[in-house]
């Protein structure tokens, strides 16, 4: 299974379909699980657009998932994409590297660089053909995939972890207080 959070426009869930199409995915094993909500009217066009590519049977919409049953989605999955032409963050991102999963991100997403300079995931411009592409690679090299499963697990923890959160933003405040009080 492939995961994909929250179909809203700027994240291009409708290039999901258009790289499923690219990638074969009506012929393959290969389901896409979009979770989340959006704009109803755009979930609308999204879920005719799935049918209309004949990509129906293959795609399963599960609107907002939270706690164990978002756990269970992260772990049954296999790869996460979200390629967004903006992301401020991408927290999801962060929790799918938690789960190890390595992810395909929009150059549109804050934390893209460092999650590909860790190994842990692959960019990409949101346009169908690329995403298809760097989908397909991914699957086909499974080394490729175990490296970046374990990275993903790596950098989660490294970077995101509360401990290194917490650190970060302690010492962030001391700085802060610090210049305030010598002002």
């Amino acid at each position: 299974d492939v995961y994909k959070r929250q179909p809203r426009s700027f994240r291009k869930t409708d290039i999901r379909f258009r790289d499923g199409a690219h990638t074969g995915m009506q012929n393959t094993n290969t389901h896409l699980v979009i979770a989340g909500d959006g704009d109803p009217d755009y979930v609308v066009t999204l879920k005719k657009l799935a049918v209309d590519m004949e990509l129906g049977e293959h795609v399963t919409w599960l609107g907002s998932v939270e706690g164990n049953l978002k756990c269970d989605l992260l772990a049954a999955s296999y790869i996460y994409i979200l390629p967004s032409f903006s992301e401020n963050f991408g927290i999801s991102a962060v929790e799918a590297l938690f789960a190890g999963l390595p992810s395909v991100l929009g150059e549109g997403v804050a934390i893209t660089k460092e999650v590909v300079n860790a190994g842990a995931g692959l960019a990409t411009v949101p346009e169908p053909k690329a995403i298809a592409d760097v989908i397909q690679n991914l699957l086909a090299d499974k080394v490729s995939y175990d490296e970046m499963s374990l990275k993903a697990k790596t950098l989660a923890k490294k970077n995101y972890s509360l401990e290194s959160m917490g650190d970060r933003l302690h010492q962030m405040y001391t700085i802060i207080l610090a210049e305030h009080i010598s002002e």
